[in-house]
């Protein structure tokens, strides 16, 4: 089941402490392709999103792997990776 979209920040179900960094920051409002794939994100659940450069799509993948990684204990040694961040775009593997 695909999750609902959020219109606001404060429907997200981010940790406070990411909440107040997107305030901090002043994200106003997510942008469209962050609607959509932020909660499937938090699901935990995989997707893939096309948008247009500059569209917030970094944001809308790193937000979830932030939010994840605070619910997680520090990683032992022989846990390995709890994320991978591949470059999502040729302009950002520069």
């Amino acid at each position: 089941m695909v999750p609902k979209p959020i219109r606001t920040w404060q429907e997200s179900e981010f940790f406070e402490v990411v909440r107040d960094n997107i305030h901090e920051m002043e994200f106003k409002q997510p942008t469209p392709i962050q609607m959509q794939a932020i909660p499937i994100g938090l699901a935990l659940q995989d997707m893939i999103g096309l948008a247009p450069t500059g569209s917030g799509k970094t944001v809308a993948f790193l937000l979830p792997i932030i939010d994840l990684l605070l619910k997680l204990p520090p990683p032992k040694r022989e846990d390995g990776p709890y994320a991978l961040i591949l470059a999502p775009v040729r302009e950002l593997a520069i």
